[in-house]
C-alpha cells in the first residue's frame, strides 16, 4: 500500500495493534517491505490466539487492552485512522477523547476512504452542536 511506502520513505515509524489482520496489518506489510519500521503492540491473549503480526521491527507485550492503548499513545507521534472495526472506533475515541483532556496533543487524521466515517463524522459534529462537546 502506498501509505506504508511513503512512511518507510519518509522515515516514520508504524505504531500499531500488532495484528496480522486489517488495513493495519497490510500497512504494516508494505512498511516492512519498504524497509521502514513497524512497532507492534498487542496484548498477550491476542497473540495467544495467533492473531499477532511477528514479522515486525518490534512486538510489544501488554497485560490488558488499556495498556496496549497507553503504550500506543507513548510510542507514536501521530494517529492515523484507517476504516475498520470496533477496536478501531475504541481507538480512536479514546486518543480523541485524550486530546481534548490535554493529555496529549499528537495529531489525529481520519482516513475518511469511501466515506467509510460518514456516519461517525455525523455524529460527531451532532455531538458538538448540541454542546455535548466542543467544537473543533
Amino acid at each position: 500500500m502506498a501509505l506504508g511506502q511513503y512512511l518507510a520513505a519518509h522515515h516514520h515509524p508504524v505504531v500499531y495493534g500488532g495484528g496480522k489482520e486489517g488495513l493495519m496489518g497490510t500497512i504494516a506489510e508494505s512498511t516492512m517491505a519498504a524497509g521502514g519500521e513497524v512497532i507492534g503492540i498487542i496484548p498477550t491473549f491476542l497473540q495467544e490466539m495467533g492473531l499477532a503480526k511477528m514479522d515486525v521491527t518490534r512486538l510489544i507485550q501488554t497485560s490488558t487492552m488499556d495498556e496496549r492503548k497507553d503504550e500506543m499513545l507513548r510510542q507514536a507521534d501521530a494517529f492515523i485512522v484507517l476504516p475498520g472495526g470496533f477496536g478501531t472506533f475504541e481507538e480512536f475515541t479514546t486518543m480523541l477523547s485524550w486530546s481534548q483532556l490535554n493529555v496529549h496533543q499528537k495529531p489525529i487524521a481520519l482516513f475518511n476512504i469511501n466515506h467509510y466515517f460518514d456516519d461517525l463524522v455525523a455524529m460527531m459534529q451532532k455531538s458538538c452542536d448540541e454542546g455535548f462537546a466542543p467544537p473543533g
